[in-house]
């Protein structure tokens, strides 16, 4: 046999294994496999290969039907965060295999209730099923979409503007930051705002419904790092500058936001410039070396 099918075995093997393995076992599995983000680097294309992201959704699934009470559920949604990290095949999969769903059920089975109501495995659940969204939106348009429609950007928004409230339910007023660096929450907060910044990217409608509410703008700016970096123009995110603009667009906003995003199209502006002057140099060399001009 060899290394290659020796290794292609090895993965068959996990995975009819974990199919096979009652809920306590699957936990178990799931953490020697695919339980942090070093292992899913050195096999997670190989077990994406053997089907093992179908059969995560499946116990990520029975998680939910028993509300967490096994840890299999949780570790399969936290091991299909780390497969779609830098893997748009592991996306792909995800969302054939109807992965997409149980995911934003995670955070929809906390609707209303702020993060003072939630219960230690509720915050976990939001905090896995947050960092996932964001990995399985990363520039993956039809996911983008699929969750949007599936209701995760009013979900997000809501948590995010409205979380902090200490009464379940209190829509009152906006959340004006993100929670306090001692918040049990700022993780799931953090990651929330990551995920709605991806989704923006794009899904127009995302970036619209962010684009509405100066407060949700001020989120998504400090989780991305403020409004005030001082040295050379920092790349904004494509999802966040799209935000930016729609805002810009139909509002006025403050100065400060203003000065963001012109900070950001100096910063293209001069890339744009930059990648011209590599382009036409190797034009040049290309039609010297043509003419055999040294």
């Amino acid at each position: 046999m060899s290394g290659d099918d020796y290794h292609v075995d090895r993965y068959d093997r996990a995975v009819a294994k974990l199919k096979q393995a009652s809920d306590e076992e699957a936990a178990s599995l799931i953490a020697r496999h695919v339980g942090n983000m070093a292992l899913v680097r050195a096999d997670g294309k190989g077990l994406q290969e053997a089907g093992i992201i179908p059969e995560l959704v499946r116990r990520l699934k029975i998680g939910l039907s028993n509300n967490f009470q096994s840890e299999s559920g949780l570790l399969a949604c936290a091991a299909i965060r780390d497969l779609g990290c830098g893997s748009a095949a592991s996306r792909k999969a995800v969302r054939t295999a109807g992965g997409l769903v149980p995911i934003v059920e995670c955070i929809k089975r906390c609707r209303g209730m702020s993060w003072y109501d939630l219960s230690k495995e509720d915050l976990r659940g939001i905090t896995v099923a947050a960092g996932a969204i964001r990995n399985l939106a990363h520039g993956t348009r039809i996911n983008c979409e699929d969750f949007h429609h599936l209701g995760v950007t009013d979900e997000l928004k809501w948590r995010l503007l409205h979380g902090d409230s200490p009464n379940s339910g209190d829509v009152s007023g906006d959340n004006q930051h993100l929670p306090d660096s001692d918040s049990p929450w700022r993780e799931a907060a953090f990651r929330s705002a990551g995920a709605l910044i991806n989704i923006a990217e794009k899904c127009n409608d995302c970036a619209e419904a962010c684009a509405t509410n100066f407060r949700m703008i001020d989120i998504l700016v400090a989780s991305w790092g403020g409004k005030k970096k001082s040295g050379k123009a920092a790349l904004i995110h494509p999802g966040l500058h799209a935000i930016l603009k729609l805002a810009a667009s139909k509002y006025s906003l403050d100065s400060s936001l203003i000065d963001v995003l012109e900070r950001e199209e100096t910063r293209r502006k001069h890339a744009q410039e930059r990648e011209e002057l590599r382009k036409s140099n190797l034009l040049l060399v290309s039609a010297q070396r043509k003419l055999n001009i040294p």
